[in-house]
């Protein structure tokens, strides 16, 4: 059983429509995400838009029957993701809309999530993605508010609650199980195809010639997630899916880069890594026979900005490299390395703190 907790605008509506999807186990109307120093708000207080807290459901969900990408999809159909603290007749903060989620394992779904809404609309997103800081519980008067009065107000038309009830739900694609940190098959059909996609733009790219700049970058947004601006990666390139991984402002990679991005790679602004660098964050069992089965997890790798990674330096699954670090050429990054220091070694270790 999994949980996420979504703020829709008016709670009766909202939850009333979450409720009628399959595999949507339990259902609680409540406060989410306000002021830290105003605890158990009231209905009453909250209704006067001074406490900070967003009307938001509890959805708890049976994952092997219906998968968070699914809920978010279902989500974003009850809302108008460009609207501010207003969703339907209803107006203030209160009625903002936002998804926040208790365990940050989910974070890689709903950010492809969002990803898609924004393309598909032609203005920002006016939703909050953020963990859950706090949430309370509304009174009896609040849960189950159209079941206990069907003629009751709802800013969601009937349409949609049958639809929620109709619609066929997805279970979490083995895709989703894998940027998730779940356990996933490695055979699956869907990801093998997706690896076959993936080598053949890593060819066309390996293939440019070097004074095709223009055409490397446009390779290159094609290939990943998310690239700032004047990004330059020396040939040859090797990647896994590279939708999962993001680069920003002025990323440089030398000759040979190699990055396994089973699980999310974020790359900060004005990052350079030496030739041969490798990012790795798949995982695999140690014990043989459960190798063999080809089930494995994956941890994502984060960079800060302002970072040099030297030459033949391996990042391995789950790391985190703060802002403003130099790696040691040769190193092997087993574990997070703080902010505005230096560190080399196998494994790596700091050696300096630049404001020593």
């Amino acid at each position: 059983m999994r949980e996420i907790y979504l703020a829709g605008g008016c709670f009766w509506g909202a939850e009333h429509f979450l409720k009628q999807i399959r595999g949507v186990v339990d259902t609680d109307t409540g406060f989410a995400n306000g002021k830290d120093d105003i605890v158990s708000p009231t209905y009453e207080q909250v209704y006067t838009d001074q406490t900070g807290y967003a009307e938001t459901v509890r959805v708890r969900y049976d994952e092997h029957v219906v998968g968070l990408r699914f809920l978010a999809r279902m989500f974003f159909r009850a809302i108008d993701p460009t609207s501010l603290n207003k969703q339907g007749e209803d107006e203030g903060t209160r009625y903002r809309t936002g998804v926040y989620y208790t365990d940050k394992s989910d974070l890689p779904v709903l950010r492809e999530v969002f990803e898609e809404v924004a393309e598909r609309v032609s203005q920002p997103l006016r939703v909050e993605l953020e963990p859950l800081r706090h949430y309370y519980s509304a009174d009896a008067r609040h849960q189950d508010y159209l079941d206990n009065n069907p003629s009751g107000y709802c800013h969601l038309p009937l349409s949609l609650f049958k639809y929620a009830r109709e619609v066929e739900p997805q279970a979490p694609s083995a895709w989703d199980m894998m940027i998730g940190g779940q356990v996933y098959d490695a055979c699956d059909a869907e990801l093998l195809q997706l690896l076959g996609e993936t080598r053949m733009r890593i060819r066309r790219f390996n293939e440019l010639l070097p004074n095709e700049t223009h055409e490397m970058e446009s390779q290159l947004c094609q290939l990943f997630r998310r690239v700032g601006e004047n990004p330059m990666v020396n040939q040859p390139l090797r990647v896994d899916y590279g939708r999962n991984i993001r680069v920003g402002n002025r990323f440089f990679a030398n000759f040979g880069l190699t990055i396994l991005d089973e699980a999310p790679v974020t790359i900060g602004d004005d990052v350079f890594l030496g030739p041969n660098v490798s990012l790795y964050t798949a995982c695999h069992s140690t014990d043989p026979v459960e190798r063999n089965t080809r089930r494995e997890w994956a941890l994502p790798i984060t960079i800060g900005s302002n970072v040099w990674i030297g030459g033949s330096v391996t990042i391995l699954p789950g790391v985190t490299i703060g802002d403003n670090v130099t790696i040691g050429a040769g190193s092997v990054v087993t574990r997070d390395i703080p902010a505005n220091t230096v560190a080399v070694g196998n494994p790596a270790r700091v050696i300096k703190r630049l404001s020593e």
